[in-house]
């Protein structure tokens, strides 16, 4: 509040002590004084956009009216030295020419004078508030949130001794059913093409194209497939940081798609994102107390008085803590920390909010391998502490098998099987989760692996095969004589035993001994380039 007087004073002054005084001297100048009360509006008008709770807006704020209010002034001054210039002439002229008559100018001319005199003090004490107020808006924002009340329910404060005072949700025992926590029915995201002089839409990008799947509170659940197959837009549709085109996600029971203002806001306090990226997804110019509670701050209210930068500070301390790093790390800029430090800092902030649900897209692919052990230990460990649920997407098919609970494989935007991790590993029922397995390099230089090598490249997602989307490649249908079906129908996602799910019309014959005959049959050439 302080910081609004002041920059509204400091806009208004110039203004109001200099420039009223000479109005009686040019009737133009009246103009003038009605633009210096817009100047003095839109300051105000500034600061009330401004006091939105966010670093970014603050920082953007603070220098803008700083730069406001000195163009104000030095257009005043401006006025009066071009004021005292007219004056000075009007004088000269008077007194040359020597008309009497023009003599009542002295007294508007010694009235000038003094606002002249003291209109260069007024304007440096204008300045001076201004860059004050400018200075108080930068470091923190406008308008501090109030203070939190003392029965005000506030996350845990501390991390010591290895356990965790954050509050924790319930989840279901080893004996109890699993419960769902999100449900995907039926999404489908595309991305219009546009062509010709108008622009018209020509075509779509079918990135995810008909998905359904759950996932359970607790769950860590992994999602597979090629570059390009959809698996990214699938989580960011999830998070509604993308629009889906079609179905419905509910996240126990809400509707995710139809949520809209206020209630969308506080439902993104329980559904985060780790970035895959972690030097890209971290603000080089913000240190990790404003990139870890920039988010508490776009969520503060009066209940959680995340909006009071000691709160704030404390907070970010405790999760910094919960990853593995120091409290004092929260001084210091992204630059300063190796690969495996910095996705700490992306974790931290994910779970700074206390979410329910996070989608992990690929974060441990951009680190060393000895890092990543470090990176999926803390995730589960982390997942353990706050009880929380995963959408782990990836590429490293070894890793998924590490981390993950249950698996779904994604091929240009469908979702072809789904099922247990042990189940997915020693029997996969569809051809393209059989070709994927065996392209795992097995750490043993002694032992020779014949890979399943798929013929083609992958179809473009604006314009899919019909029917099966990987009959175009499939190493099953090549064996069965090609039958027409996997051309012309589309398999559904069905159970084919013990939970495991697969959209293949013969999900019954992929076997060991099927992919084995398969790539025996495999001629010398395509094993070499795929060797090679």
């Amino acid at each position: 509040m302080i910081a609004g007087i002041l920059l509204i004073l400091g806009m208004a002054l110039p203004w109001v002590y200099v420039v009223e005084p000479l109005v009686s001297l040019n009737a133009n100048l009246r103009g003038f004084e009605d633009v210096g009360l817009l100047v003095a509006i839109a300051g105000a008008v500034i600061i009330a956009l401004a006091s939105g709770r966010t670093p970014l807006r603050a920082r953007i704020a603070g220098p803008l009216i700083v730069v406001l209010a000195a163009g104000c002034e030095v257009f005043a001054l401006y006025r009066i030295v071009d004021t005292h210039w007219a004056i000075t002439l009007v004088t000269s002229k008077t007194f040359s020419t020597g008309v009497i008559e023009n003599i009542h100018l002295s007294p508007l001319v010694a009235k000038a004078s003094l606002s002249l005199a003291s209109g260069l003090y007024v304007i440096a004490v204008a300045s001076v508030m201004a860059i004050v107020g400018g200075v108080l808006i930068a470091l923190d924002g406008i308008f501090p949130a109030p203070a939190p009340s003392r029965t005000s329910s506030v996350v845990s404060t501390r991390v010591a001794a290895g356990v965790s005072v954050f509050a924790r949700r319930e989840l279901p025992q080893h004996d109890e059913a699993p419960r769902v926590l999100l449900e995907v029915r039926n999404v489908k995201t595309y991305y219009p093409i546009y062509g010709g002089i108008l622009r018209r839409r020509v075509g779509s990008v079918y990135a995810v194209d008909d998905v359904s799947l759950t996932i359970n509170r607790g769950e860590k659940f992994g999602l597979v497939g090629e570059s390009g197959c959809g698996k990214t837009t699938l989580g960011r549709t999830i998070l509604r940081l993308e629009k889906a085109t079609a179905g419905s996600i509910t996240m126990d029971g809400h509707d995710l798609l139809a949520m809209r203002g206020p209630a969308l806001k506080r439902m993104r306090r329980r559904m985060q994102l780790i970035f895959q990226d972690p030097y890209g997804s971290l603000n080089p110019r913000m240190p990790v107390s404003d990139i870890i509670g920039e988010g508490l701050l776009a969520q503060a209210d009066s209940a959680n008085g995340w909006g009071r930068r000691p709160v704030r500070d404390e907070r970010v301390g405790d999760y910094l803590d919960a990853v593995g790093l120091r409290r004092d790390y929260s001084r210091r800029y992204a630059h300063e920390f190796s690969g495996g430090q910095r996705q700490r800092i992306g974790i931290a902030r994910a779970l700074s909010l206390d979410p329910e649900f996070v989608v992990c897209d690929e974060p441990v692919s951009a680190l060393d391998v000895s890092i990543q052990s470090q990176i999926l230990n803390l995730l589960s460990e982390l997942r353990d502490q706050f009880n929380l649920t995963y959408l782990f997407i990836a590429h490293n098919l070894s890793v998924v098998q590490y981390f993950c609970d249950r698996i779904g494989v994604m091929y240009l935007g469908k979702l072809v099987e789904v099922a247990s991790t042990d189940a997915l590993y020693d029997h996969p029922r569809h051809p393209y989760s059989v070709a994927l397995l065996s392209a795992i390099p097995v750490p043993d230089p002694r032992v020779r692996k014949k890979r399943l090598i798929l013929k083609g490249d992958v179809p473009s997602p604006a314009n899919p095969p019909s029917g099966c989307r990987f009959h175009t490649r499939c190493w099953l249908r090549e064996k069965l004589g090609n039958p027409d079906v996997c051309s012309t129908v589309d398999p559904p996602l069905t159970d084919v035993g013990g939970g495991q799910m697969s959209a293949c019309h013969f999900a019954e014959q992929v076997s060991d001994q099927a992919a084995e005959e398969a790539a025996a049959r495999q001629s010398v050439i395509d094993t070499a380039s795929a060797d090679a």
